[in-house]
């Protein structure tokens, strides 16, 4: 008996970690896929999910928010936390991204780039994924991603724009609003309300100090509640799958990010040459 529970448990874990770090093979969010995808849809969920962390609706960053933002830009690599007895668990990850755009110091040149939100948000996410909803705010499409019977489809709506911070300008993306889409495979009883899947997004860039290109930091995190049956499953296996996951988002924004950052600042500069003449 004891045996036969212990498989059990083994054959559980290695499911997990495979869901986890396994991804669609399109790896994006697409509409067409979705109506091929056999499962049963949830009912639905408000398209606006605002935790107590993320921006006001005045656009404005209160001091809490900005707490958390330094607490999310604070982090190095992945993050990993579970609680085994609520089934609470959050997980993410923060990199740093650095690009060169001259080959000689402009600080004006950089630092007026940094205050084109428009070129900023196209360089840091694939633009085919990425709607322009007006007043600095975007929506950022995310790769599918499925968790055993689970599967999310997610977006979430940010906001950039540029601030100056000892007389520099530092551009500032935080998510204020988001939606799962979370899918449920039928035969499993929970509801995607229960899950309580949180996305929170933070990042920023300033002048590199030789001023010849940019640098900074983006961070995102994922908070829910796993339903009873995986609760069983081995910490350590859990972490595991949370890191694929986690390194797969990373490596897609580092992607963007060093493709449109050089190509942007480009434009750009063209487009100042031309206003010139």
């Amino acid at each position: 008996m004891q045996m036969g529970r212990k498989f059990v448990t083994f054959l559980l874990s290695v499911s997990v970690a495979n869901a986890f770090v396994s991804t669609t093979s399109s790896s994006f969010v697409r509409s067409n896929h979705r109506n091929k995808l056999e499962f049963v849809t949830t009912r639905k969920q408000r398209t606006s999910r605002e935790p107590p962390s993320q921006l006001s609706a005045s656009h404005g960053i209160n001091p809490a928010v900005e707490k958390r933002r330094k607490e999310l830009l604070s982090r190095n690599g992945s993050h990993f936390k579970v609680e085994p007895f609520s089934g609470k668990i959050e997980f993410g990850a923060a990199t740093t991204l650095v690009t060169r755009l001259l080959e000689r110091p402009d600080a004006e040149a950089v630092n007026t780039w940094l205050q084109d939100g428009r070129g900023l948000a196209s360089s840091i996410w694939d633009e085919k994924l990425m709607k322009d909803l007006g007043e600095n705010r975007y929506r950022l499409e995310i790769m599918t991603l499925q968790f055993v019977t689970i599967q999310l489809a997610p977006w979430v709506e940010v906001e950039m724009k540029t601030e100056l911070i000892d007389d520099k300008p530092v551009f500032k993306l935080q998510s204020y609003s988001f939606e799962p889409n979370v899918k449920l495979l039928p035969g499993l009883r929970v509801t995607a309300k229960s899950l309580g899947i949180v996305i929170e997004v933070a990042g920023e860039l300033r002048p590199t100090a030789n001023c010849m290109g940019v640098q900074g930091k983006i961070s995102f995190q994922t908070t829910g509640i796993l339903p009873p049956p995986l609760r069983l499953t081995p910490e350590a296996a859990l972490k595991v799958a949370a890191n694929g996951i986690n390194k797969t988002i990373i490596n897609f924004a580092t992607r963007s990010f060093e493709r449109g950052a050089k190509k942007k600042f480009d434009e750009f500069c063209q487009r100042q040459e031309q206003n010139v003449r």
